[in-house]
This record gives structure tokens, C-alpha cells and sequence, in this order.
């Protein structure tokens, strides 16, 4: 994965991330809420010793700072925590009082400090107090004694402990601060995971590297592009509904600019003005190539050219009913003999000009077997009547007629629909295409929001992606 890559998976996992998030948050602030508070008490001793080299004060001061050291690891005697529970009167065992007690040597120095931990304030600082007072009275009664008679080592309490002012745990700014970044950590980690986990073509990328074709372009479904913005009333998704979703895009100045682009990669992929037919396919429904092919069709119309727009697909072809033009006699009639192309062909007028529409025709879920060459012979037949053919073919891998149509045409358009379509669904379009030797002009992606996933054409509005 590159940078894009990453950058592309953080912003489609964003929810899963910023929910971890939260949920780790929530767990920090949970347990710093339920956790008992804890208070943290110092005192300071101050190590003296005799004379007890003739080398002078620098060999005292060593000697002084290696007894600190060995005091450091004394701190919790017995003996020591014995006569503090003692004195305090508490109501506890020398083992539990050994977790509630630490010391530490300050490097290159004869000071040790004495640290005690309690459930209130006022009992830290009597234990620290305490165990620093009972700590020196042993040192001189475990220590040496010198010609005079006196310890060699004296330890003196310099600083009794003050009693503190706030709980040293729980800590809440460094727990919440580790739930933040446990859960960024956790959630970046599990949307990568989630993401190498999921086979859905998302983006160009995936299709040049996975299906090894060169993306065309990109646009993007949106219900809710409206033409000065806004969302549509009832009365325009009850008539958006009825019409189709390209022809009802109201001159979307981002949608005429992504398929003119592609209009121009079209032209000069075919290596000629315009190629004679197009056939615009997918692997399954839903995936955006009814939509691709209408778009295409108006486009190529506006740069006046003679455009056939063939809705090919016999089962669940939709062109008629959505563009309101009569749907009784079409590609189903013309293939069966029941109707000549002339009477099957009808005039669409769009803002881009006039647009020849042969529709489905009647759907029925048992359409009639039709052979290769009598659907070369049709697509021969449009292209003698149109500068170019646009098909709107049926899904790859549902209907057989997709592969046979894709033998009839000069050109053909791969339709992707991004987080729709897995690796797998594409590469067997891919397949079933060039297993028959078809050209692939390249692949367009089209993405759309979730909720309006369900249906290949059935809303208004779509915007360039």
C-alpha cells in the first residue's frame, strides 16, 4: 500500500477508527472514574558520616554515598516496618506495608528519600514520616561505631514529609491520554486489517493493478445533487423515479465535464473520429453501466454525433419506463422478428440534442435463445444507421448475452462499482471479456452512496467523483 492507499483507507474507515477511539476514551475515563485514589507522601534523610579515612572528606563523601545506596534496599526491614505499624497503630500486615513503601537515592548524593503511599493524605504522610524516624534509629543501631564510641553513619530526618495537596493516582490526563492513543493505534490498525481483508474494488488503483486496465474515469451517484443544491422535494423524487437518472441530471456542469473527458479518451482510444459501437458492461446489476452508457451517449450527442443508445438488457432493461419513451417494441422484438429496427427505433430529445433510443423492449423472465450471429447482425444493422452505437449491455456473469454482445462490438467499457464489486466478480468480467477476445477500451469507476446502492437506475442526480 502507498501513501494514496493509505490515505484512501483512513477517510472509508474513518467510523471504525473514530468509534475505537471513543470506546478506548470511554474505557480511560471508566477506570480513572472507578479507581480508588491514592495519595503519595516524601520525607528525606540526610546520611553523616565519621571520619573513617585519613584520605580526607572526598573518601567520607564516597563512603557516605555507597551506605546510601545499601539504605536504599534496607528501607523495608522488618524490623523498620514492624515498629512503624507500631507507632501508627495500623490496622495492617508488613507485607501489605512493603507495597506502600519505596526509597530512592538521588544519584551523587548521600540524601535518600523515603516515599509512602497511602488511601488519604493524612496516612501517607504519617507513614512516610514514620518509616524515614524508625529508618535512621535502626541505621544507628545496625552501624558500627567508631573510637569515640559514636555510629560511623548518621541518618538524620532533613525533610519531613508534607502532606500532599492532590491524589497521585488516578491520574486522569495521562490515562485519557493513553486511550487516545491506544484507540487511534488499535483503530488504525484494525482498519487496515478491515481493509486488506476487504476485495472490493475501491479505487483506479485497484483497477489498474488488480484487473489490468486503464481507468477511464470516475464519477460519483449522488440523490441529493440538485440543481442550485439542496435536497429534491417529494414531488421531484416522485419524477425522478419515473425518469431516467443521467437524462434528469439538469446539466450538472461536473458530470458533462467528466464524460466529455471521457468522450475525448473514447475518440482517441478507437484511433478514429468515433468508433462505430460501444458496448457499456459490468460484471453484476447495480454496478453503475446503464448510467455510464446514457451519460455517454448525451455526451457524444453534444458534440454532434449520431448516437444510437441500445438498452440491451432483455430481463430488467429499464430505459424506456425511466426516459418515458414506448417500451412495447425494442432489442427483444427486433432479435424475435415480431418488429423491423425502424419500428423499433424511437427519437429521445435531450438538452443535448436528438438521441435514436432502441429500448429492451417487453421484459419477460424467459426471453427467447438467441444466437451470436443474429445479434451481430442487429449491431451491424444500428451501426449502418448511426455514426455510433452505444449498448447498455446485461451483467457478465448473469446473462450470457453480455459475453456474445461483447463478440459483436468493436469496443467495450468496463463498469466498476467502487466498494460494490469484489476483485473476484471483476476479474471473471474481465475474463469472460478477453476470453472471447474483445477489445477493453479501459474501465470507469462509479461510486454512490450506500443507501442508494440497490438499484442500478433509479435516482435523478449523479456528480463527478
Amino acid at each position: 500500500m502507498d501513501l494514496l492507499d493509505y490515505g484512501r483507507m483512513l477517510r472509508e474507515r474513518r467510523a471504525l477508527i473514530l468509534g475505537i477511539v471513543i470506546l478506548c476514551i470511554g474505557a480511560a475515563a471508566t477506570i480513572t472514574i472507578l479507581a480508588s485514589k491514592s495519595y503519595t507522601a516524601q520525607a528525606q534523610l540526610f546520611v553523616v558520616t565519621e571520619q573513617v579515612s585519613t584520605d580526607g572528606a572526598h573518601q567520607d563523601g564516597l563512603f557516605a554515598q555507597e551506605r546510601v545506596k545499601t539504605y536504599s534496599l534496607m528501607i523495608d526491614s522488618p524490623v523498620v516496618l514492624e515498629r512503624v505499624i507500631a507507632s501508627l497503630g495500623l490496622d495492617t500486615t508488613r507485607e501489605a506495608l512493603t507495597l506502600q513503601v519505596r526509597a530512592r537515592a538521588p544519584v551523587d548524593t548521600v540524601l535518600l528519600d523515603v516515599i509512602a503511599t497511602a488511601s488519604s493524605a493524612d496516612l501517607a504522610r504519617a507513614i512516610a514520616n514514620s518509616t524515614a524516624e524508625e529508618f535512621a534509629r535502626y541505621v544507628g543501631e545496625i552501624e558500627s561505631t567508631g573510637t569515640n564510641g559514636e555510629p560511623l553513619v548518621t541518618v538524620r530526618l532533613v525533610r519531613p514529609a508534607s502532606l500532599p495537596e492532590s491524589a497521585s493516582s488516578p491520574r486522569a490526563r495521562v490515562n485519557l491520554a493513553l486511550g487516545l492513543l491506544a484507540g487511534i493505534t488499535v483503530g488504525v490498525g484494525s482498519a487496515i486489517v478491515v481493509d486488506r481483508a476487504d476485495t472490493r474494488v475501491r479505487s483506479a488503483q485497484d483497477i489498474s493493478r488488480y484487473l489490468n486496465l486503464a481507468p477511464l474515469g470516475s464519477v460519483r451517484i449522488d440523490p441529493r445533487k440538485q440543481e442550485g443544491g439542496g435536497r429534491p422535494t417529494r414531488r421531484q423524487r416522485l419524477r425522478a423515479k419515473r425518469q431516467d437518472p443521467l437524462i434528469a441530471r439538469r446539466q450538472d456542469s461536473q458530470t458533462r465535464a467528466t464524460f466529455e473527458e471521457l468522450r475525448t479518451k473514447v475518440q482517441i482510444l478507437a484511433g478514429v473520429a468515433a468508433p462505430r459501437s460501444i458496448l457499456v458492461t459490468s460484471a453484476n446489476h447495480g454496478e453503475g453501466s446503464s448510467a455510464v452508457a446514457t451519460e455517454l451517449a448525451m455526451s457524444l450527442t453534444s458534440a454532434k454525433i449520431d448516437v444510437i443508445l441500445v438498452d440491451a438488457d432483455r430481463r430488467v432493461g429499464r430505459l424506456a419506463a425511466h426516459s418515458g419513451i414506448d417500451g412495447s417494441r425494442g432489442w427483444e422484438t427486433v432479435l424475435d422478428g415480431q418488429s423491423t429496427l425502424d419500428q423499433a427505433l424511437q427519437s429521445w430529445k435531450s438538452d443535448d440534442g436528438a438521441i435514436r433510443v432502441l429500448p429492451a423492449g417487453p421484459r419477460g423472465d424467459s426471453p427467447t435463445i438467441i444466437t451470436s450471429s443474429r445479434i451481430a447482425e442487429l449491431v451491424r444493422a444500428l451501426e449502418a444507421k448511426g455514426s455510433v452505437v452505444v449498448i447498455d449491455s446485461p451483467p457478465l456473469l448473469t446473462s450470457p448475452e453480455g459475453a456474445l454482445l461483447a463478440t459483436a462490438v468493436k469496443d467495450v467499457i468496463f463498469v466498476v462499482g467502487a466498494g460494490r464489486t469484489s476483485r473476484d466478480q471483476a476479474c471473471r468480467g474481465v475474463r469472460t471479456l478477453t476470453a472471447f477476445d474483445t477489445q477493453i477500451m479501459g474501465a470507469v469507476l462509479v461510486r454512490r452512496r450506500r443507501r442508494f446502492q440497490r438499484h442500478q437506475v433509479s435516482r435523478p442526480y449523479i456528480r463527478a467523483g
